[in-house]
């Protein structure tokens, strides 16, 4: 578990949130709200301004500070963050005015002026999600920050993409700055796959389509993806889908043993009744480690999920095991 970083002690000063702050564990004792962009309360607004971009031991990230306006006096809110294929999480911070109109941020014990998050670690087009929903769920703000854009301009007209899958498997692309109520033809390409389609350009010169992207024989790849119109063509370049694991045969057999062994201690399985069906790379080598979500068919049928973290050192890799957070 990372844990929040507490700079000072009382008012104003800010709070540091992370990009996983709290456990699964302590976020299950409050049920998470309805996830609904489009009912948000007019007026009401929740912003991430970023700060810095920072590189700490290979590893990327940024720092956002939190932004809240329109907040009516007489409601207090509960911040929460949903990840990509999770349900949302309470992050433990209420919101409200005080008595004289200024915005207070409340951590168990401590009160802040302010409040900022910390993201990294995250995929290219990965978006994290923030709330702010009040505690009676009648007013609620909600905004999205992707850490790691992937996006393209030609002249006016900006392409993006926005990962919508934990697997890789399936992308939102959203387009803005055409002409308006216009159309625009597009292409996606997966290596010599090609699909070719148009769509209709709103008022406002924007489209929003969803692709999925695929070779046959492939589990990931690389791919583009344009839009072309009267004064524009813009194209973006990605990759799809998560690599398997490049653990050598050694290391994978040392893995899978110990699978066999939590395996038959949770679930009394015979290790011979056990088989890996799945191995992708979830957080590629940052420099200090890589995380891979293993799936295992189990004696009894079902499926489980492990979480394994492999951390190279000068006279080899270890490795770490746990059952997948749900």
């Amino acid at each position: 578990m990372v844990r929040p970083l507490l700079l000072g002690a009382s008012l104003p000063l800010m709070l540091i949130l992370s990009t996983h702050a709290y456990s699964q564990a302590d976020s299950k004792k409050e049920s998470p709200p309805p996830w609904e962009f489009q009912n948000a309360t007019p007026g009401v607004v929740l912003t991430l301004q970023e700060l810095r971009r920072w590189t700490k031991d290979s590893k990327q990230g940024a720092d956002y500070r939190v932004v809240v306006s329109g907040l009516p006096k007489d409601k207090i809110f509960k911040l929460w963050q949903k990840n990509l294929g999770r349900e949302p999480e309470f992050v433990f911070l209420t919101v409200y005015l005080d008595d004289s109109g200024d915005l207070v941020f409340e951590a168990p014990n401590k009160k802040f002026r302010q409040v900022s998050v910390s993201l990294s670690g995250l995929a290219k087009g990965e978006p994290v999600e923030y709330a702010l929903i009040s505690t009676d769920q009648t007013v609620r703000a909600f905004t999205r920050v992707i850490l790691f854009p992937i996006e393209s301009k030609d002249g006016p007209c900006l392409l993006s993409m926005q990962l919508g899958s934990p697997r890789g498997d399936l992308f939102l692309v959203i387009g803005q700055g055409f002409e308006p109520d216009g159309e625009a033809t597009t292409e996606s390409r997966s290596d010599v796959e090609v699909l070719r389609n148009k769509v209709r350009l709103t008022r406002d010169g924007k489209f929003a389509t969803v692709v999925a992207p695929a070779v046959v024989g492939k589990r990931s790849g690389k791919a583009s993806f344009t839009a072309s119109a009267k004064d524009c063509s813009p194209t973006v370049d990605y990759e799809w889908g998560a690599p398997e694991t490049n653990a050598d045969p050694v290391l994978k057999k040392s893995v899978t043993d110990l699978l066999k062994r939590l395996e038959n201690a949770y679930y009394s399985c015979s290790p011979l009744r056990l088989r890996v069906t799945d191995t992708r790379v979830t957080i590629p080598f940052d420099g200090t480690s890589q995380q891979e979500k293993w799936e295992v068919l189990s004696c009894n049928g079902e499926t489980h999920l492990y979480e394994v973290t492999f951390t190279p050192h000068p006279g080899g890799t270890t490795f770490g095991v746990r059952k997948w957070p749900e």
